[in-house]
């Protein structure tokens, strides 16, 4: 992890009623300005900061904090180092590779730790099991409701686990239902308990089961993105892969994790659904439609919402029979020609700047040069044969070929695009399958499919 790359906890004292505790953090290679402690919500209870540490970033310090919780409890903390721009905290920071990514990403979660207090308030009596309702099954997902007296904490086992190796999770004692998806066909049992925590442990009842059997029509299917006959454009936006069809309706799948979200309609105008729209990318959070004169046409993205289109002022974008790929870097529209020539647009607000060329080596002038896209400040060149070449950009200036050291990438017949968000390669599939290579600063990885 850039910013935070080791943390650890430990309780320092205990009174009648509450604990102190003393989390401590090494830093990575970039320094953020805030570290923060907090305790995650679930579906019905709030999540709980802790402590916002100040970091002075010329002497990488404090590395610890102490803060006092009430005990006994049980805590998942998470430690999340956070950047502040413009007096605020940032909702994105840049990894390794200068990229953009949530904030999320770059927390680490704690081991799970019970807080003591100096005295065992457990009571005396049995703890009355929970009594399981009803199960609403929904295509791909359940939801297990259930009925219990006041407990601290649930114990809750899915068999088999739709999440592997996740074992017995902890609820919290004020939910009273707990939603498990992306289920496959099959049959399940879901196991509950109830608990009271302790001093040294929980006193807790017994074992309660139910059977939950998922239908294959009420099975968990793998999303599939741009498959469809009508999906014209395929674009990456931040953690999201943007699917523009034929009449310029645009739909959205966030990517959490390993996972493929179900895709929803951004509300606003159409994009570039006119016979002219000859390119479209990504800039920041703008679309960019360049039409066939060179004009080029810009929408806002803002949360869920389409902003309406203006045109860019400035000189005309990849009018010329020879420009091959278009594509965005930074503050910079990218224009490379069959010969391998780079010229650059600078975007300046609303402005588009006269085109210039990039010193250095020819980019992608190869018959066998199957595919180009941007990660970070690198343009990744791909090969017939799986074979990635990267250029680093300075500047101005681009940087001599060098081939990443991995399995081959997009050699398949099937593969329709490739794509990039954050430091990973993806390949969509004529199908809408999602494979991912993560790429490191000289290798790609495996590729696996996205879920």
């Amino acid at each position: 992890m850039p910013y935070v790359t080791q943390v650890s906890q430990e309780q320092i004292a205990k009174d009648a009623s509450s604990g102190t505790l003393r989390v401590h953090w090494a830093f990575g290679n970039l320094i953020p300005n805030v570290i923060e402690i907090r305790q995650p919500g679930s579906t019905t209870t709030p999540a709980v900061l802790f402590a916002s540490v100040a970091i002075n970033t010329g002497t990488k310090t404090p590395t610890s904090v102490d803060f006092k919780v009430s005990a006994p409890q049980f805590l998942n903390l998470v430690v999340s180092p956070r950047i502040i721009k413009d007096g605020q905290l940032a909702d994105k920071m840049v990894d390794d590779f200068g990229s953009l990514q949530v904030w999320e990403s770059f927390s680490l979660q704690l081991a799970p730790f019970t807080v003591a207090a100096n005295q065992d308030p457990r009571p005396k009596q049995n703890v009355h099991a929970p009594k399981i309702g009803n199960v609403d099954i929904s295509q791909g997902m359940f939801t297990v409701h259930w009925e219990s007296p006041n407990v601290h904490h649930f114990n809750a086992t899915l068999v088999p686990s739709v999440i592997p190796f996740q074992g017995q999770v902890e609820l919290s004692g004020l939910d009273r239902s707990f939603t498990q998806d992306r289920v496959r066909e099959g049959h399940y049992i879901f196991s509950l308990q109830g608990c009271i925590s302790g001093l040294l442990k929980s006193i807790c009842s017994g074992w309660v089961q139910r059977e939950i059997v998922i239908p294959p029509h009420m099975a968990f299917q793998t999303l599939r993105v741009g498959a469809n006959a009508q999906d014209k454009w395929v674009l990456t936006m931040g953690n999201r892969i943007m699917v523009i069809v034929n009449d310029g309706r645009m739909f959205v799948h966030e990517i959490a994790n390993n996972n493929i979200g179900r895709p929803f309609r951004l509300v606003g105008p159409r994009v570039a659904a006119n016979p002219q729209d000859r390119r479209v990318v990504v800039n920041g959070n703008r679309i960019a439609v360049i039409l066939t004169n060179g004009d080029v046409f810009v929408h806002e993205i803002s949360g869920n919402n389409i902003g309406l289109p203006f045109k860019l002022v400035g000189p005309p974008v990849a009018t010329n029979s020879q420009d091959k790929w278009v594509l965005t870097l930074e503050d910079k529209i990218l224009v490379i020609v069959a010969d391998g020539r780079v010229f650059a647009h600078e975007v300046t607000s609303n402005n588009i700047g006269i085109p210039f060329q990039l010193v250095g080596p020819a980019v992608a002038k190869n018959g066998v040069d199957k595919w180009v896209v941007v990660m970070g400040n690198r343009i990744l060149v791909i090969t017939n044969n799986g074979g990635v070449f990267v250029h680093e950009i300075s500047g101005n200036t681009i940087g001599v070929p060098f081939q990443l050291v991995g399995p081959p990438v997009a050699t398949n017949s099937q593969d329709k695009l490739v794509l990039t968000i954050g430091n990973r390669i993806l390949v969509v599939t004529k199908d809408g399958g999602v494979f991912v290579h993560e790429i490191g600063p000289n290798t790609i990885g495996s590729a696996f499919k996205l879920g």
